[in-house]
């Protein structure tokens, strides 16, 4: 879906009442409620396994490594998406 909305419109989830761009990810082992953030490196699982977001995009801000977005805005194991 990721790459089937890119560029326009994108792919979109909202977290912490903020919209966040999804512009890569990756797809990784993981379980959990989907849209919950499942590991400290952006892992969000999904139905039966789960992806690594790899850059994202802030409402108003550039587009940045899944690293770069956790040092200033931090989405801890269990923050879901919604």
């Amino acid at each position: 879906m990721i790459r089937g909305l890119s560029p326009i419109p994108g792919a979109f989830g909202e977290i912490k009442n903020e919209r966040l761009k999804i512009l890569y990810a990756e797809p990784v082992a993981g379980k959990g409620t989907p849209g919950e953030v499942i590991g400290d490196d952006l892992t969000v699982a999904c139905g039966e396994s789960a992806l690594r977001l790899t850059k994202v995009q802030r409402a108003g801000s550039k587009a940045m490594a899944a690293e770069e977005l956790l040092k200033g805005f931090p989405l801890p194991k269990g923050t879901r998406f919604t």
